[in-house]
């Protein structure tokens, strides 16, 4: 309805801001079933996150898209607390199952078993590698869920679980920035930090483990399946190969992954971008 709405009513301006990560099931496949209906859908300003989503967008819809990254991310000002030879993984888990693509998941076979099998892996690389493993919980501590989440990942490490984000004050943001190096599956936190600077590590395995497809690192960019920093198959062997190169990457040589990065997520402090654009379209 909100894609017609510029047709139906062209002396209105409108506008959408990307607020998470898009995946094929929940936008494009609707906009797929509704064919090629370009002519008729329509948003006169597209706020995304990256290039390659604001492309994905103009296959649908007819209108200007722009590149301004997270709103949410933007305006949380970077952080100096830093907390050495430290592992992040950034938790995603939720009671609730959910469906996709027709199919119901529960909540282990969503969360519960990618989980365990990257927490593993993880405790046994920060035991020998003698770094320090932390959870940065999806629930601040003044939400109700936060003490089952905590129980969830105290389960699957044994009890010895340290959390990240720990009072009601820090915020995901100020979590990721005290992080050496990050952690995760699909998370959108995940590609905020990545933009914000931070060492992340993708292990973007749900598609293999579930078959849903666009899980993979970076959709709907056209990347391959393994790069320095990601991978979206379970292999032990690269998760090792990726964090290894994070933890060993100079400071002079992060300019390496930045092209692959803002494709994906741009980092706009102060949200500059936006209030550009709305002041453009409200002087009109």
């Amino acid at each position: 309805a909100f894609y017609r709405f510029s047709r139906r009513h062209p002396e209105v301006e409108t506008m959408f801001i990307q607020n998470g990560l898009r995946t094929f099931y929940g936008v494009f496949d609707r906009l797929e079933e509704l064919g090629q209906l370009k002519n008729n859908l329509a948003v006169d300003h597209m706020m995304c996150f990256g290039k390659a989503i604001a492309r994905k967008y103009q296959q649908y819809l007819s209108g200007s898209a722009t590149v301004m990254g997270s709103l949410r991310n933007n305006r949380e000002e970077c952080s100096a607390k830093f907390v050495k030879n430290s592992i992040a993984y950034v938790s995603q888990w939720s009671q609730l199952g959910l469906k996709v693509a027709g199919k119901v998941f529960t909540s282990n076979e969503f969360f519960g078993i990618p989980d365990q099998l990257v927490l593993d892996f993880l405790a046994e690389y920060a035991k020998t590698k003698n770094k320090k493993l932390y959870v940065i919980p999806r629930n601040g501590v003044s939400s109700p869920d936060r003490v089952a989440e905590e129980r969830y990942f105290s389960r699957i490490l044994g009890g010895s679980c340290f959390f990240m984000r720990r009072d009601a004050l820090e915020s995901g943001y100020s979590a990721i920035d005290s992080a050496d190096v990050l952690v995760g599956i699909d998370s959108t936190l995940l590609y905020e930090a990545a933009a914000r600077g931070k060492k992340v590590a993708f292990f973007s395995i749900r598609e293999e483990m579930l078959g849903i497809k666009a899980r993979e690192f970076g959709w709907p960019s056209n990347l391959p399946p393994e790069g320095s920093f990601w991978t979206n198959r379970v292999s032990e062997n690269k998760f090792t190969e990726v964090l290894d190169y994070l933890f060993n990457l100079a400071e002079e040589d992060r300019h390496r992954d930045e092209e692959v990065i803002r494709d994906l997520m741009v980092f706009d402090p102060g949200n500059r971008i936006l209030k550009r654009t709305l002041t453009e379209v409200l002087n009109k």
